[in-house]
């Protein structure tokens, strides 16, 4: 179980690279200072961009999103992972919209959260990228009967997926 805000995390990375500032670690990765900054704070969704870069200097982007796992990739850095920036752009759209439609507000960060676990699911199950759409699109009917049933099941504890 996560025992640390993905604000905490971002900062976590920071300071294990050895950047004393967000503004040293914005730099580094070549975006902007206010968008680390809100990374730090728990505020706003990475671009695929942004997580390919922590990728390649050997970070796990389960663990940054999610806090399970562990914090580096094992075998150290690596190449960054391809992801088509629109597909994964629909993804969020469509566990945004899973969420309203079943009448739940949550945080950008906690729908970026969502969408990175579902699409390390619709990867990993499909063989290849020509398979992502269709994967994606049984991940989103997944994630709707979850809301539905913990829509259903009021008060039993069961967290919303």
């Amino acid at each position: 179980m996560p025992n640390r805000s993905i604000g905490a995390r971002f900062t976590e990375i920071r300071l294990d690279i050895g950047e004393r500032s967000a503004t040293a670690m914005s730099k580094r990765l070549g975006i902007g200072v206010n968008a680390w900054k809100g990374y730090e704070e728990g505020q706003g969704t990475p671009s695929w961009a942004t997580l390919e870069k922590l990728v390649a200097l050997g970070y796990d982007p389960t663990w940054l999103m999610t806090g399970s796992g562990s914090m580096k990739l094992a075998g150290g850095p690596s190449k960054p992972v391809s992801v088509d920036p629109e597909l994964f752009g629909r993804l969020v759209s469509a566990v945004a919209a899973a969420h309203k439609d079943a009448g739940i507000s949550l945080p950008d960060g906690r729908l970026g959260q969502i969408a990175a676990e579902i699409f390390a699911d619709l990867t990993t199950a499909a063989e290849g990228p020509e398979e992502y759409p269709e994967q994606m699109h049984i991940m989103i009917k997944r994630l709707k009967k979850r809301l539905q049933s913990a829509l259903a099941e009021p008060g039993t504890g069961k967290r919303s997926a």
